[in-house]
């Protein structure tokens, strides 16, 4: 077993966290449903981030674009996430 793998393991066991309840606090996160909080969570109170996108599942998906077309993007938007998504949608 790997050095980081034990120290997560030990981290883990400290915080009294279960391997299975990470898990599932993962699935919940990716899909974006965590606005009752994780299941199994102590935390109370209000939790910090945006609100979804969609009503929808999300899934990331990695794209290698040539510098130049990343630079051009970069000079008409602050935000390139949404500017790539909403270039997307309106050629769908």
């Amino acid at each position: 077993m790997e050095t980081e793998e034990i120290r997560a393991r030990q981290l883990l066991d400290e915080m009294g966290i279960s391997e299975e309840l990470v898990e599932s606090m993962e699935e919940q996160a990716t899909q974006g449903d965590f606005a009752e909080g994780f299941a199994g969570a102590t935390h109370q109170g209000p939790y910090m981030g945006r609100p979804r996108l969609f009503d929808e599942p999300l899934r990331a998906r990695t794209v290698t674009l040539p510098v130049s077309l990343i630079e051009s993007i970069d000079r008409r938007t602050d935000n390139r996430s949404a500017f790539i998504r909403e270039a997307l949608a309106s050629c769908l």
